[in-house]
């Protein structure tokens, strides 16, 4: 099974004691530590009523959301969680999954604060997860939101067994159409059919630029913004050779304004 975890206002509850700990478990100096220690701790915040600001007053905990440094330091704090899944799984508290015979066991997938969980669908491991969420939350201040989260099981899971876990954490059940991270979570059989929303976007936005740009315009279009469309999507995904020489050749269709009648 994998669990979708949604961190409720993840920035904000970071416990700077907790994150300091964490810089100093991984190896920073002390004179490291201080220092982001002050950018962190010397702020002051004002809430407006009415439009009037109120008092100012410090905050005790979290991250400054838009700091170019935030999400940087945000990343230690998702770190502690990643080494406490892969110790229970060290432990076989949990057990993640492979994509091959010879791969490697994959127990979650970190990008910020979006974390995908893998692990058996039972409820032992259930209950392990839970104690796991409910440890880190203790010592990050971070806190799990469920009915944000989302969860799903494979076809060989038993349906009692599924429905059992899915009642008890009280999470939905994700829509084998949904996107994560901006990429399919499920694909079909037909590639062709899964990929296809991407080629009809690129469509969409040739569109409305047909008759606004220059020559050079369009060439910088093509390079810069619809060459680049699909590259997140191929990090993830073999993307088959029918739908590239589909985005090429609808590429090649607006360059040369093919469907209009100044065709070149």
């Amino acid at each position: 099974m994998g669990i979708k975890i949604d961190m409720a206002n993840a920035f904000d509850r970071v416990n700077w004691d907790f994150f300091l700990q964490v810089l100093s478990q991984m190896g920073f100096s002390s004179h490291w530590c201080n220092m982001i220690s002050k950018c962190i701790s010397t702020t002051s915040m004002v809430v407006l009523v009415n439009g009037s600001p109120g008092k100012f007053f410090k905050p005790s905990r979290g991250l400054r959301q838009g700091d170019h440094l935030s999400p940087y330091l945000f990343l230690f704090c998702m770190e502690s969680l990643s080494r406490y899944l892969t110790h229970a799984e060290t432990h076989q508290q949990i057990h993640g999954s492979k994509i091959c015979k010879d791969a490697p066991d994959i127990n979650h997938l970190l990008f910020a604060d979006d974390c995908m969980i893998l692990c058996k669908a039972n409820l032992q491991e259930y209950n392990n997860l839970i104690q796991i969420f409910k440890e880190f939350g203790q010592s990050s201040g971070q806190l799990i939101n469920f009915s944000k989260s989302g969860i799903f099981f494979s076809k060989n899971t038993a349906m009692d067994i599924a429905d059992n876990i899915n009642n008890t954490l009280k999470v939905q059940r994700i829509n084998p159409t949904i996107k994560y991270l901006g990429s399919h979570m499920f694909t079909t059989k037909s590639k062709i059919q899964a990929f296809k929303p991407c080629v009809d976007k690129l469509k969409f936005r040739f569109a409305g630029w047909k008759t606004t740009l220059s020559t050079a315009g369009e060439m910088t279009m093509i390079q810069s913004v619809t060459s680049t469309t699909s590259i997140y999507q191929m990090n993830c995904f073999k993307i088959q050779k029918t739908i590239c020489n589909e985005i090429n050749a609808i590429q090649r269709d607006f360059f040369w304004n093919k469907e209009q009648d100044r065709f070149k």
